[in-house]
């Protein structure tokens, strides 16, 4: 089995360091909108950075930090850490108990949407279109976890983790083998980083509509506190992969600039979300 490797994507946020969902359908990633049979919530990335998901493996993690330019001080602060327990496809979904019907109604909505399946069949991003179907991550509860904006920039947590990587430039090279280890006991053991409060919910009902809707809305109304959750009105996720050894993003938002060319893509562009 090859060594585990931890992917780097900056994440899109608005005034309250939230991530933010692609058109407003789902946020991505997801901490909450999710519930195992006791309830307790599971993550999920499923739609957007779609070079990011590309060739990773159960086992393998990510960690997500806002964009330099959202949050200079410090620069790429840590938002949240999700391991993949399994990696599932839509048709999976349909299939299991744990995607109940709200959840596929919107997940397929999501991936219909403008900017999307569609703006990638109209490019003829092939590679990107079957990302938005395929490649899904399922955390792991036990090694995931939102914290929402902390104060905690990636710069200190490769030097707590003994780890050197040049952050400085919009590509960050992903983490592998030992180095993922690392990473996950300074956030979870050293830095004793803990989960934001989601939604009050009990866990979905299987395959039904029927009892809590599900809402990532975020508790509180402080702009930028520290617990602040996922919004789903605006905004997207962006990925794009430059080469076998780092990966990179657009830097503008959904529908933003072209990522650089992913070397083993055959050249295709992956730009917004």
């Amino acid at each position: 089995m090859s060594q585990a490797t931890a992917v780097i994507p900056k994440i899109d946020i608005d005034c309250t360091y939230d991530p933010v969902a692609g058109p407003g359908v789902i946020p991505d990633p997801s901490p909450w909108s999710l519930r195992d049979s006791d309830g307790n919530p599971v993550m999920i990335w499923r739609c957007c950075g779609v070079n990011y998901r590309l060739g990773r493996q159960e086992g393998d993690a990510v960690l997500f930090v806002t964009r330099k330019s959202e949050a200079s001080d410090p620069h790429y602060r840590i938002l949240g850490y999700l391991e993949v327990d399994r990696i599932v496809d839509t048709v999976d979904m349909i299939e299991e108990p744990l995607f109940h019907d709200e959840f596929i109604d919107r997940h397929i909505s999501d991936v219909k949407a403008e900017g999307h399946l569609p703006r990638d069949l109209r490019k003829g991003n092939s590679r990107s279109a079957s990302q938005r179907i395929h490649n899904h991550f399922v955390g792991n509860p036990d090694n995931s976890a939102w914290f929402g904006l902390t104060e905690v920039g990636l710069k200190e947590v490769l030097d707590r983790a003994g780890i050197e990587r040049d952050i400085s430039k919009r590509v960050i090279p992903y983490l592998e083998g030992c180095e993922v280890n690392r990473v996950r006991e300074t956030l979870f053991e050293d830095l004793e980083l803990t989960a934001a409060t989601g939604p009050v919910k009990t866990s979905a009902p299987p395959r039904s509509k029927v009892g809590p809707s599900m809402t990532d809305a975020r508790v509180g109304d402080s702009c930028g506190g520290d617990n602040s959750l996922l919004r789903a009105d605006s905004g997207c996720v962006n990925g794009g992969r430059s080469n076998t050894d780092s990966l990179a993003i657009s830097d503008g938002g959904c529908g933003g600039e072209p990522g650089p060319s992913d070397a083993n893509n055959g050249g295709e562009k992956s730009g917004g979300c």
